[in-house]
């Protein structure tokens, strides 16, 4: 199996290539080169902050503290799919939270054990990659889900009182909006999952043939973990919305939605 060796130069040069790429960029005046830099560090940031929690989490290996783990990238990816939903208020954050929780964690163990059929499911090795691969898909979904449903509720809260109006109930008027929000992340996420072949699928068929599977393996391996996501997508989205429209709606069935930016 092959091995790699990280070396000083070696990752010098490999941070060149972003630098030079920063470069061509500046030599046309493309001013995107700043808002390159910022993500950049954004995400060298974060990747430290998961680096540390995962490696604590597997270092106790305990399921308790896998589960405190993931219930702290729960809090942060809540966080920033409330800031691409474009929702200030705090308490918004709870149907998000409440969408990840319920999805992400059984569809987790439920895929680590029936379908890996590890034989120590709870193990950290085990649990902490599955959420965590899980969570990072659920960001932009969750995101787009609520941005669509607020949306509506703000641009067409005529549409329900009409169709309130017209003896539609008020599971039924609402029905309408779930449908759109539920369109709108999903469609996304289904033109990727067509994409995949010539993106990110080949990174990780090369990984997990370095880890020992053949390509066979490698194929059936992407092709379940797609699976997953999706499904943990879909399930995660309609108990985020079903939450939230009890945040959206008051006693008497009356829209109320928060300020947005």
């Amino acid at each position: 199996m092959t091995t790699f060796q990280f070396t000083f130069w070696g990752c010098i040069f490999g941070f060149l290539l972003f630098v030079a790429a920063l470069v061509v960029l500046m030599m046309y005046q493309v001013n995107v080169w700043k808002s390159a830099v910022k993500a950049f560090f954004r995400m060298a940031f974060g990747l430290t902050v998961v680096g540390l929690l995962v490696q604590s989490a597997l270092q106790l290996n305990h399921w308790a503290y896998s589960l405190l783990v993931a219930l702290v990238m729960v809090v942060g990816v809540s966080v920033f799919a409330a800031h691409k939903a474009r929702i200030r208020e705090r308490r918004y954050l709870l149907p998000i939270a409440i969408g990840l929780v319920v999805s992400v964690v059984p569809m987790g163990l439920a895929f680590a054990f029936i379908t890996l059929g590890a034989p120590q499911p709870l193990d950290a090795h085990v649990l902490v990659p599955v959420w965590g691969l899980l969570l990072g898909a659920m960001v932009e979904t969750d995101g787009a889900a609520l941005a669509a449903y607020y949306d509506g509720l703000r641009h067409h809260g005529q549409l329900y009182r009409y169709l309130l109006a017209n003896g539609a109930n008020h599971h039924e008027a609402v029905k309408n909006l779930f449908r759109r929000a539920l369109h709108r992340s999903v469609s996304p996420w289904v033109r990727r999952m067509g994409m995949t072949a010539a993106g990110s699928i080949p990174l990780t068929m090369w990984v997990l043939q370095l880890v020992g599977l053949g390509v066979a393996q490698a194929i059936i391996f992407c092709l379940l973990v797609a699976s997953l996501l999706f499904l943990t997508s879909i399930v995660s989205i309609v108990a985020t919305l079903l939450v939230a429209r009890r945040f959206s709606f008051d006693a008497y069935g009356q829209i109320r939605v928060e300020k947005q930016s």
